[in-house]
């Protein structure tokens, strides 16, 4: 595993930011799928891009380096965003959640969430704070774990490790979400492959998922209950890419 500086990990997110398997990006797919959701959402060169929960700044570089775009990330974690600079001076970062984004109303053409948006549990809140930071004809951009399971109404509450299994729903409720924050789906993409490929890393790297949960988790982890909602939930993988349609309510008043 790599180190990155003498900073200690705290949490899933941050410990899996410091390992080799985040080298393209703490998800499934890594920048082969964030390069696919980018060529697919057709945005005009210099637009201005968000990347919300952006890790590691792996996106951000990305973004950087070979797209002719403008970008800044936001994150929760001070560690994470820390590696972000530390990968690169240039990056503009933010420490900020998807639920209050500090930055101005209608100032971006593009918002991309990579596999964060489950962690925020879809909220209404978040969704809201998308739609108000993005202009009208804006693109949002989501790739993120759901669930395959049709019975599944509304996020799982039994599991109580912060990991995007909490926040995995059924398609149809996700785009219902969606869809109730102005925004319309322009394209629904499965690729559910890549999360298994994602979690044989896991195995790989730690011997089973079993280990890697109780390596990673900060304080009691219960794999069992784990392996449970897996069995439940019959997680998926997606990318969707929607387009702002109107102002958000709040922006009309």
């Amino acid at each position: 595993m790599t180190k990155l500086g003498n900073i200690q990990p705290d949490g899933i997110y941050e410990h899996l930011g410091v390992t080799d398997i985040a080298v393209q990006g703490i998800r499934p797919g890594g920048l082969q799928l964030t390069q696919r959701a980018l060529t697919l959402s057709c945005l005009p060169p210099r637009s201005k891009v968000i990347d919300v929960g952006c890790g590691t700044g792996v996106t951000l570089e990305h973004i950087r380096l070979s797209q002719d775009h403008l970008a800044i990330g936001v994150d929760t974690s001070s560690n994470l965003l820390r590696f972000a600079k530390n990968r690169n001076r240039e990056l503009t970062v933010v420490r900020a959640s998807g639920e209050y984004l500090p930055l101005p109303n209608q100032f971006f053409d593009g918002l991309l969430a990579e596999c964060s948006l489950s962690l925020m549990s879809y909220s209404d809140e978040s969704l809201s704070e998308f739609g108000r930071v993005l202009k009208v004809g804006g693109k949002i951009i989501l790739t993120d774990v759901y669930s395959r399971n049709p019975d599944v109404l509304d996020c799982p509450n039994d599991v109580s490790t912060k990991c995007c299994l909490r926040g995995a729903i059924s398609k149809e409720l996700i785009i219902r979400k969606i869809e109730n924050n102005g925004f319309r789906v322009c394209l629904w993409e499965d690729h559910s492959d890549l999360l298994k490929d994602f979690a044989v890393r896991l195995i790989l790297s730690y011997g089973s998922l079993n280990h890697f949960w109780l390596q990673t988790t900060p304080g009691p982890v219960n794999p069992a209950q784990i392996q449970e909602a897996v069995r439940y939930l019959k997680p998926g993988y997606f990318l969707l890419i929607g387009q702002k349609t109107a102002l958000t309510a709040h922006l009309e008043t």
